[in-house]
C-alpha cells in the first residue's frame, strides 16, 4: 500500500485488478492515494479539531489507509508537536471514538414523532457528534437532546 501511494488511481486500480485483489483489498489500495495524505496533513496541521471532526475524517477509512497516515504524518520530522497530535488523535479514533454510537435510535426518533426521513441520519450524526465531543455525556441528556432536535426538524 505505501509503495503505491505515491501512484495515481488508475495505476493503484491497475495494479489490484492484476494481483486479483478483494473488493475490500481494493477499497484500502484504492484510500492509500491523496487521501492519507490529506488526512494526514490536516491531523498534524490543525490544532483545534473536534473529536467528531476527526471523525468524520477518518470514518469510512480502512484499517491499514489509517496506518498510512501515521506512517505519512511520522516522516514530517519537522514538525514533533504535530506528531504527537496525529498519534494522540489516531489512537483516540482507533481505541473509543470509531466504535462510538448514540444510545437514541430511529424508533426512539419515531416515538417522540419523528416521520421516517432525511431528518433521522442528521439527527443521528449531530447526537454522535455532540457524543464525541464531551457535550452529551448521559442517556437522560441524549434522549432530551434528541427530543430538541426532534421538535426542530419535525
Amino acid at each position: 500500500m505505501t509503495i503505491v501511494s505515491s501512484a495515481g488511481s488508475s495505476i493503484r486500480h491497475a495494479i489490484a485488478r492484476r494481483l486479483q485483489l478483494s473488493a475490500k483489498e481494493t477499497t484500502a489500495l484504492e484510500w492509500a492515494g491523496d487521501n492519507t495524505g490529506r488526512a494526514a496533513k490536516i491531523l498534524l496541521g490543525r490544532r483545534d479539531m473536534q473529536p467528531s471532526e476527526i471523525y468524520r475524517l477518518l470514518l469510512n477509512m480502512p484499517d491499514e489507509a489509517v496506518a498510512l497516515v501515521l506512517a505519512k504524518g511520522l516522516t514530517s520530522r519537522k514538525n514533533r508537536e504535530g506528531v504527537r497530535r496525529l498519534t494522540k488523535r489516531l489512537l483516540r479514533f482507533m481505541k473509543h471514538d470509531r466504535s462510538m454510537t448514540t444510545i437514541v435510535n430511529g424508533e426512539d426518533l419515531k416515538q417522540l414523532g419523528l416521520k421516517p426521513g432525511p431528518h433521522f441520519k442528521t439527527i443521528l450524526e449531530r447526537l454522535l457528534d455532540e457524543r464525541l465531543d464531551g457535550r452529551i455525556t448521559g442517556v437522560a441528556q441524549e434522549r432530551d437532546r434528541a427530543r430538541t432536535l426532534v421538535e426542530r426538524y419535525g
